[in-house]
């Protein structure tokens, strides 16, 4: 099994993609081998409609 982790690197900005070819590097995160699991037990606090008086 692969071990998750978060990597810094310095990449090509975004967006600068369809204004220059020769982009600024910028500092990203990249998460390595996420993994994505369901809440137990639902939504913490379940989206009421605001009421108004």
């Amino acid at each position: 099994m692969h071990e998750r982790r978060l990597e810094q690197a310095m990449l090509p900005r975004l967006d600068q993609v369809s204004l220059k070819s020769d982009r600024d590097l910028a500092n990203y995160y990249i998460v390595r081998e996420p993994r994505w699991e369901p809440l137990r037990g639902g939504l913490l606090f379940p989206e009421l409609p605001v009421q108004e008086e």
